[in-house]
């Protein structure tokens, strides 16, 4: 459930920037730095909305079951 557990959304979308434009790594160091530039990249707003809507998502689920969200 990625509306419970925004995380992953997360991960995808830094996935999309570190590999955009067909990018591939070398090495580990290579990818290691690669993920460090493209975090800064990432809408901090975007994963603050994310996080905010967490517990209103668990009440709902709590509520109603977890296909409440679908």
């Amino acid at each position: 459930m990625p509306a419970i557990r925004p995380i992953e959304t997360v991960w995808a979308l830094l996935k999309q920037k570190v590999y955009e434009g067909n990018w591939t790594a070398l090495s580990k160091q290579q990818l290691a730095g690669r993920i460090r530039r493209k975090i800064k990249e990432v809408d901090i707003e975007v994963v603050r909305t994310l996080l905010e809507r967490v517990p209103g998502h668990l009440r709902l689920v709590g509520r109603e079951g977890a296909d409440a969200l679908i």
